[in-house]
């Protein structure tokens, strides 16, 4: 039996235009793209933030040869690891090569998801889809360089598969690709498959209505299987290289154990998101939910269905509303995943504006475009994203005239008064993003230990093997970074008053735990002398 796994819509020919035009608006948002990202380059934002610092460090570490959990230490998954390791070598070693490469990255999403959104809406619509996500990027990541970021094209390229499937011969094909697209967001963050989840859900669901359920059982195999080749891949090339063990314990063990401390609620996660986007962008986002569900439940048998997207906006809304949850955090960047969501019902809106008013007019023929209905859609969009794009552009303007000082310059020149080249310096916290200014490499695996005061998953031997990497290859200098560090952590200075008792968010850790951390901090204290504060850290150099 053969099922189409989408129907095909009719098309929004009567907002057609030519393709001159079409490339000129697309050559337009991938101009703005550029444009909002300058701020964020290293050569204007010199200091990379804490998770961005982070992955460089890693991507460094990888560069010179080393593997992931067993060199360098971090829960998330291997991709973003592998992700900065390469826009360090296109780069030379140099952070540009990884910002560059993000931008390329984020170019091809934005290509992808602009022509999926015109098949589906017209220029207008998609055009406006399309400034959302490129216009709350920043508000949301800064600078970026972190999972949601590089799962944003694979989530657009999710959205496009389900506008360009339909032919019954491929459509094994479209369950293949969602389910690589979906391993692949997998492996920046589990929570990040919410887009490729909805897309399996729109291709496979002419088949459950036709009741034809071997066929979606069918799909749904293929999809798994396309999610298992990079995720069975990875679990292949860690038990390869001999760190599996370590694998699951830094994505799978810690996991758990984060997500049952320092907990948000689920208002408090959703009263951020209220915070965060500004009420012009949840109004049409909601009117999109609403005009979308509407059109859905309204057609008639017989009748043209509607562009598949606003079913895929429909189903990967809550999805992504509960994975992004799943965490207890609020954290402005989780919020990233509900991004190309926003763009699709925000452009859906647009679209349905047009079409009504179209209805209502009954004058334009097809492939003439209605002067009132694209009136008011740009109306609406400029009013939507109007505002916060303008703000972006702003910013370019100040960042090209004024670059971010250099906030770690400080640091940088008493390391290279106080260290040697081949010196490392441990970091105090979770500032691994020193380490990779400095380049100066941390003496463990551990370069940060948010992780080692986490209860629940750190054990006597993890911090038996932090204390012995340490005290074996003891570092010039010890940066006390933990006032910039998540909570959870205590100073150096703590651990040696006493004032400190064990306490880590909000518990006590176990006694045997406390214990081997005193030992470890009486030798730092027998070792080395303060030397003083720069900014809110302070710096211990050995003796």
């Amino acid at each position: 039996m053969s099922i189409r796994t989408i129907p095909r819509s009719t098309q929004p020919h009567h907002f057609g235009v030519p393709s001159i035009i079409e490339s000129i608006v697309l050559l337009a948002l991938l101009a703005f793209l550029v444009a909002v990202l300058i701020p964020f380059s290293p050569s204007y934002f010199p200091v990379p933030t804490r998770d961005a610092g982070l992955f460089l460090y890693a991507g460094k570490i990888i560069r010179q040869g080393g593997l992931p959990y067993l060199d360098i230490w971090d829960q998330k998954p291997p991709l973003i690891f592998y992700i900065n390791a390469l826009g360090l070598v296109l780069g030379g070693g140099s952070a540009e090569g990884v910002y560059w490469l993000k931008v390329a990255l984020l170019l091809a999403g934005a290509a992808i998801g602009f022509r999926a959104m015109r098949r589906s809406f017209g220029v207008i619509p998609a055009l406006f889809g399309t400034l959302v996500w490129m216009s709350y990027r920043p508000l949301l990541t800064k600078e970026g360089n972190i999972a949601e970021e590089y799962a944003l094209p694979l989530q657009l390229a999710a959205l496009a598969l389900v506008v360009s499937a339909g032919k019954d011969r491929d459509e094994w094909k479209a369950w293949l690709i969602a389910g690589t697209l979906g391993g692949l967001a997998f492996l920046l963050k589990p929570t990040l498959i919410g887009a490729m989840l909805a897309a399996m859900v729109i291709l496979i669901a002419p088949a459950v209505r036709a009741h034809a359920y071997r066929h979606a059982a069918r799909a749904v195999l293929v999809f798994i299987g396309g999610m298992a080749i990079p995720i069975g891949a990875s679990i292949l090339i860690a038990f390869a290289q001999g760190y599996l063990p370590e694998y699951w314990s830094a994505v799978v063990l810690y996991a758990v154990s984060y997500a049952a401390v320092d907990q948000n609620s689920y208002a408090e996660i959703w009263a951020r998101m209220l915070s965060l986007f500004q009420p012009a962008v949840l109004v049409t986002v909601g009117l999109g939910t609403i005009a979308s569900a509407l059109r859905i439940l309204a057609v008639k048998r017989g009748a043209s269905p509607p562009p598949a997207l606003l079913g895929w906006a429909l189903v990967a809304l809550p999805l992504d509303a509960c994975l992004l949850s799943l965490p207890h955090r609020s954290f402005m960047y989780y919020y990233l995943a509900l991004l190309p969501t926003f763009s699709v019902l925000l452009a859906s809106l647009l679209y349905l504006v047009q079409e009504g008013w179209r209805r209502v007019v009954r004058r334009p023929a097809q492939g003439v475009l209605s002067a009132g209905g694209v009136a008011i859609a740009v109306l609406i969009g400029s009013l939507t994203v109007g505002r916060i794009a303008y703000r972006d552009i702003v910013r370019t303007g100040v960042a090209l005239a004024a670059p971010r000082p250099n906030t770690l310059e400080p640091v940088m020149n008493y390391l290279d008064r106080t260290t040697a080249p081949d010196d490392t310096v441990l970091i105090w916290g979770a500032e691994a993003g020193a380490n990779f200014v400095s380049g100066h490499d941390a003496p463990t695996r551990f370069v940060h230990q948010y992780f080692l005061f986490m209860p629940g998953y750190v054990t006597v031997e993890m911090i038996s093997e932090f204390s012995r990497e340490v005290v074996d290859n003891p570092p010039q200098v010890i940066i006390d970074a933990v006032v910039t560090a998540p909570g959870g952590l205590p100073t150096l200075q703590s651990m040696w008053s006493g004032e400190w008792r064990g306490e880590a968010h909000d518990t006590v850790l176990e006694p045997a735990v406390v214990e081997r951390w005193r030992e470890w901090a009486d030798w730092v204290r027998d070792n080395y002398t303060e030397d003083g504060t720069l900014g809110e850290w302070t710096m211990y150099v050995r003796t």
